[in-house]
């Protein structure tokens, strides 16, 4: 029997947080696929608010794309025309703080992706008011890599709030990586891992999310099961779809061998007991079966910094594997990766800061987030250097729109194998060194921390790609 969610919200909480350390039977869904056809995804996206079944009878009342967390998988190939009807229909939160700005303020951010950041493109400045419809256009390049890639709200002051209701969907672009036939072989999984933010007391999604409770969800579903068989080996592509938590991903008894990085192939698998995504990345690993049994996907105890409350461990899915053995292989071998773009002609040096604590405050080299202002100029065709480092005693998610760039060292340290990310982790009170070439496209973007509430309270800015230097 369906019961209204705000009857049943304080007890819903409590059997959430037990079926978190219980079993499930139901599979675990993968979303809904939209794929091109003749150089064309034509779609349409509505945000709006619905009861999300997210437990067999527990409901979640939030906002979503398409009445889905997540919302739809989007199939592109490169050189592929990406068209978005976006209509914003969220509904207005309870309980606003006098003179806040409305939360249901939004846009269209398609994250990791290296297409044009102006017009009605990858453009994080555009403001799509209530019951607005704006049409998006991505023109993919022909030689964009194939990868993992994901889409989300990103409207300068209500990302936090939005991201944390579960608004979130997958983007794949065909490519090299799809066709290693170990790969091709392999049950193909999208795990979306969003973190629900819940006000325990009115059973809402609070604008101020830093007091909510967490719910941890993947594909919508409360420690979803996976099947799979002693030696089946499957892909998985997992999305840290979150605006504030880490999670240092764990499964019992076995290793997962990374394919890919943040829409970047790797050379060749690299087995690892233990994953790390940060808040906006994502990995794609190779999983093989072993013996009979049950297994779990944990997301491991995390405490940034002692800056917030300690994340205790959460069993994030359940893997069951039964049935008779198939007998699969591993790759040895994956594909040529994108190589150092060369030396840089400029260097910069950015550093997230805590500038106030109350109100809260945040911003990169001391400065809040202005939209009239802008911090850098990097020339078209060039390559530069940037160093980011924490100023406020925390972990930092670094993200960089448009452009992905190559991780070259940590707190000052040479890393022995770089690797190409459009996030990456700036060490409290360390430091992130990366080169970026900045191709294809010119204009403005941001630069910004993937913790979403620093970003909402400051921590971003603006530069802007130019295709010849100013006069002097």
């Amino acid at each position: 029997m369906r019961l209204h969610y705000a009857f049943l919200f304080v007890p819903m909480f409590a059997v959430a947080c037990t079926k978190q350390a219980g079993p499930l039977l139901d599979d675990m869904p993968n979303p809904a696929v939209r794929q091109s056809a003749n150089g064309v995804l034509a779609t349409s996206l509505t945000m709006s608010n619905k009861s999300h079944d997210i437990d067999s009878g527990l409901y979640l009342q939030s906002a979503s794309y398409d009445g889905g967390i997540p919302g739809p998988t989007l199939i592109v190939n490169p050189g592929d025309s990406l068209q978005i009807a976006l209509t914003n229909n969220i509904d207005l939160p309870p309980n606003l703080p006098v003179g806040s700005m409305d939360p249901r303020l939004s846009n269209l951010h398609c994250h990791g992706m290296h297409v044009s950041p102006l017009g009605n493109s990858d453009n994080p400045l555009i403001s799509m008011a209530p019951g607005a419809t704006y049409n998006y256009t991505m023109q993919i390049p022909t030689n964009h890599t194939g990868g993992f890639f994901w889409y989300h709200p990103h409207h300068h002051g209500t990302v936090a709030w939005q991201i944390a209701n579960g608004m979130q969907g997958a983007i794949i672009v065909r490519g090299a990586l799809d066709l290693v036939p170990e790969v091709a072989a392999a049950r193909d999984r999208i795990l979306m891992i969003a973190n629900i933010k819940l006000d325990p007391i009115t059973g809402t999604v609070p604008v101020m999310t830093e007091t909510a409770v967490d719910l941890f969800l993947v594909n919508g579903k409360v420690r979803p099961t996976i099947h799979m068989r002693p030696g089946e080996v499957q892909r998985w592509r997992m999305c840290a779809a979150s605006g504030s938590r880490y999670f240092p991903l764990a499964l019992d008894s076995h290793n997962l061998h990374q394919i890919a990085l943040d829409g970047s192939p790797l050379a060749a698998p690299q087995s690892v007991s233990e994953l790390m995504l940060i808040p906006g990345q994502r990995a794609e690993v190779l999983v093989q079966a072993g013996a009979v049994g049950t297994y779990l996907l944990r997301k491991k105890p995390f405490q940034n910094a002692n800056m917030e409350p300690a994340i205790p461990e959460v069993v994030l899915a359940e893997i069951v594997v039964s049935g008779a053995p198939l007998n699969m292989a591993l790759p040895t071998t994956l594909v040529p990766v994108n190589p150092d773009p060369g030396a840089p002609v400029a260097l910069r040096n950015w550093s997230f800061d805590a500038i106030s604590a109350m109100p809260p405050v945040f911003g990169i080299n001391m400065l809040p987030f202005d939209p009239t202002r802008i911090d850098a100029t990097p020339l078209l065709g060039s390559i530069e250097e940037w160093t980011i480092q924490d100023g406020s005693g925390m972990h930092h998610p670094f993200h960089l729109h448009t452009n992905s760039f190559l991780v070259t060292a940590i707190n000052g340290l040479p890393v022995a194998m770089p690797v190409w990310r459009d996030t990456v982790n700036v060490p409290a009170y360390g430091s992130v060194t990366v080169k970026i070439a900045f191709e294809d496209f010119p204009g403005p973007t941001v630069l910004h921390c993937h913790l979403l509430e620093h970003e909402d309270f400051g921590m971003m800015t603006i530069i802007d790609t130019l295709v010849t230097l100013p006069p002097k």
